[in-house]
């Protein structure tokens, strides 16, 4: 299969034919429709995100699964999904216990530790999967796993869920990171944001 490969440090990326994975017990392999490119990819491009070289980044991947492993049951060949940049973690460390797997030492990242979206195909954990419905396209869908996980997890973990439901609209994860520690040290304020209508 075709795949943008990251082959060193600090290098260009290089479209190279590579051995197509095959899925493994819990997985699937998806036939990427899209993958969305993030700052993250630049960082990991240049080894700010430490991992093994070569690499296939892309953490924002979606598509229609090509194959399941025998022991996945609750995904089927067709079905139009994505994964966010965790792929998987232990479930067993105070961490996974604590809700926060994004701490798991065990952590396995999408396009770091498994391959990710940039090609043609790419193994998911079944598990790891959100199902895409058909109404949203693949391009719409797949910077949700980026900046929409991000943002959701964390209204998740906010300790007023309710006063930080409207920061929610179309904002994406840079600006929230950024307005955060302004809001924590101001006092609270809420704003609504009116639907945009199009035709």
């Amino acid at each position: 299969m075709k795949a943008a490969v990251v082959p060193a440090m600090n290098s260009s990326w290089q479209i190279e034919d590579v051995p197509q994975p095959q899925p493994g017990p819990s997985q699937m392999l998806v036939k990427m429709r899209a993958s969305g490119i993030c700052y993250t990819d630049v960082h990991e491009t240049l080894g700010h995100i430490p991992g093994q070289f070569p690499r296939i980044l892309g953490h924002e991947p979606v598509g229609e699964i090509v194959v399941v492993a025998p022991d996945v049951t609750k995904r089927r060949v067709g079905d139009r999904v994505g994964t966010a940049w965790i792929q998987s973690t232990c479930g067993r460390c105070e961490w996974c216990q604590r809700g926060r797997r994004m701490f798991c030492p065990y952590l396995k990242g999408t396009g770091l530790d498994a391959q990710g979206g940039h090609a043609e195909y790419m193994l998911m954990n079944a598990d790891a999967t959100y199902l895409i419905p058909d109404k949203v396209g693949y391009e719409q869908a797949a910077p949700i796993f980026c900046a929409g996980y991000t943002v959701y997890s964390g209204l998740r973990w906010a300790p007023n869920r309710m006063s930080a439901w409207p920061y929610s609209g179309s904002v994406g994860s840079g600006t929230w990171q950024c307005n955060t520690p302004r809001r924590q040290a101001s006092r609270p304020w809420q704003f609504r944001t009116p639907p945009i209508k199009t035709r």
